[in-house]
């Protein structure tokens, strides 16, 4: 059903909005989830006005299971200029949430969400998909964010792993023009990277 109604709302009629807005009310999750999404990609400011409800209170719900689907919503709708709630996501209490978040945010690479990004890398729960969440950004975007970092000592041991990642030359000489000023266990993940 939920596939069914982005198929749906991809049509983008008018004479469809009505019938895929009653869906915000379903009691699947992510059926409400694809309500949100199909309004909001396809119905631009008709169907944001519809879903922008819905969407905070799933978003600011008790329920792990509908933080869940909002945070991968945002991956699903590819608006690049609708990322700000993913923000509040990303510091969610729930590590499934910020995983599903990171995700999003891979697919969206904007450069506002560096810097959430960047912060749950100290995360052993999600440093894994923020490091994959900082490779799918351009280049020219990541490197001069990443690149003070590498002097923090609270994030700076899993900075490597992003450079390597990356893995382009300008990434590598970055990395490696750090290495002298390094702390011993930073150098040793500069090598291994």
């Amino acid at each position: 059903r939920a596939k069914a109604i982005i198929a749906l709302s991809a049509y983008a009629k008018e004479e469809y909005v009505d019938e895929i807005t009653v869906y915000l009310e379903n009691e699947a999750v992510e059926v409400q989830a694809a309500a949100i999404a199909g309004l909001v990609k396809y119905y631009s400011i008709e169907g944001m006005f519809r879903a922008v409800g819905k969407l905070k209170e799933m978003m600011e719900s008790g329920h792990e299971e509908e933080r869940i689907a909002m945070a991968a919503l945002f991956g699903q709708i590819r608006v690049k200029n609708f990322y700000k709630p993913l923000i509040s996501l990303l510091q969610d209490n729930s590590p499934q949430v910020r995983i599903r978040a990171l995700e999003s945010a891979a697919i969206l690479h904007v450069p506002p969400l560096l810097v959430p990004i960047i912060a749950r890398l100290t995360d052993s729960k999600t440093r894994r998909y923020a490091i994959d969440a900082l490779a799918a950004y351009d280049e020219d975007d990541v490197l001069p964010q990443l690149a003070p970092y590498l002097e923090q000592h609270e994030v700076s041991l899993y900075v490597p792993a992003v450079f390597e990642r990356i893995a382009t030359q300008r990434a590598m000489d970055m990395l490696f023009g750090s290495y002298i000023t390094a702390p011993y266990a930073l150098r040793d993940r500069i090598l291994e990277s």
